[in-house]
């Protein structure tokens, strides 16, 4: 089965009975020698061990788990972790008796692996999302945990970009370009402090360029903030009462399918919710106001604002207008019928006479 090869049995001493090892070399040789799952199951394995007096539910755990391993890198490999092969796993690891807490240190190295594989090249396709977000849930991962693991590894990525650009003490608009580009694919962001160390290398790279030239003969172009930092828009005035409630914009993503990814991209997104995968827990309701480029969310004597950034214009959707506030996180505002006004006085439309308190 799959990249498994035979194993040959150990001899029999010239004293004593046969090696007790050869009851998993039984077991082994008969899950690599099957063309389909149903050729082999747990009770081959209780077979076996009765047969050699050897108890294959508790011997030889890191043989057992070393199969299930390369069983599982080999799902992995192929890019496709889809239903049949989810099953296949499930029944081997039944079959070899391996439980949750078993397998729990193969799955973590398997989601580590794939996440790093899928954020090497500072870009995270469709194909990418679906097998980590599949991967996520086959392994039985708490939503927070392998988000964690994922934050690690894009972080690590975008810090050696970063470190990459730093190195010269400048660093030039298209450095600048795939700094952001990576932050936007990976959904991940420079830290605050570093961002700023940039910036100022981007001041330099534009000081030494002067004119029209560029310390590489490249035409000069203004450098710009990275790391989240907001480019200011206009906004026209607004207040209405509403309600509101925190997104998590990687888990939107994630929520829905290809078309639904298609239209974040495009910023097409009218016709779809916002589902409750991608909801979190705070949810609030007061008023609602716009006005000098801020959305100012106020209820039960506390207040938020939100600085708009152009970067990260508003998205309409059936059930609220989502407000971007980092690259990981948003605000869906629910306006009732005035969700069109709303993301008018948010991307700087019309300016309309606000309401009275």
């Amino acid at each position: 089965m799959g990249p498994l090869d035979l194993l040959t049995p150990e001899p029999a001493p010239p004293w004593g009975g046969p090696p007790p090892r050869n009851a998993y070399v039984e077991l082994h040789n008969l899950i690599a020698a099957a063309e389909r799952p149903f050729e082999f199951g747990p009770s081959d394995r209780d077979r076996i061990s009765e047969r050699w007096a050897v108890d294959l539910a508790s011997s030889f755990p890191a043989e057992r788990l070393a199969l299930y391993q390369t069983l599982l890198d080999d799902a992995l490999a192929s890019g496709d972790l889809s239903g049949e092969e989810r099953a296949l796993l499930a029944h081997v690891a039944d079959t070899l008796a391996l439980t949750d807490a078993d397998l729990r240190p193969a799955h973590e190295r398997a989601f580590a692996v794939a996440v790093e594989a899928a954020v090497a090249d500072g870009a995270l396709s469709d194909e990418e999302r679906d097998l980590l977000y599949t991967l996520q849930h086959t392994l039985g991962f708490d939503p927070a945990v392998a988000g964690g693991a994922y934050d690690v590894f894009a972080q690590r990525r975008l810090l050696q970009v970063a470190a990459h650009a730093l190195a010269d003490g400048v660093v030039s608009p298209d450095e600048v370009d795939e700094i952001e580009r990576i932050e936007g694919a990976l959904s991940v962001e420079v830290p605050r402090d570093l961002a700023d160390r940039i910036a100022q290398a981007a001041a330099r790279w534009e000081a030494a360029a002067g004119g029209n030239g560029s310390p590489s003969g490249l035409p000069r172009r203004p450098a710009r903030p990275v790391g989240g930092a907001a480019v200011p828009v206009r906004s026209a005035p607004f207040r209405e009462a509403g309600r509101w409630q925190d997104v998590d914009l990687r888990a939107l993503r994630t929520s829905g399918g290809a078309a639904f990814r298609s239209a974040l991209d495009r910023g097409e997104t009218a016709g779809f919710r916002v589902t409750g995968d991608a909801l979190t827990g705070r949810r609030a309701g007061g008023r609602v106001a716009v006005r000098g480029g801020t959305l100012t969310l106020s209820w039960a004597g506390q207040r938020e604002e939100v600085r708009l950034s152009a970067r990260r214009p508003p998205r309409r959707f059936l059930n609220g207008v989502l407000v971007p506030v980092t690259r990981r996180h948003a605000v869906l505002v629910d306006v009732e019928g005035r969700a069109d006004a709303l993301v008018d006085a948010l991307t700087g439309g019309p300016a309309r006479p606000e309401a009275p308190d």
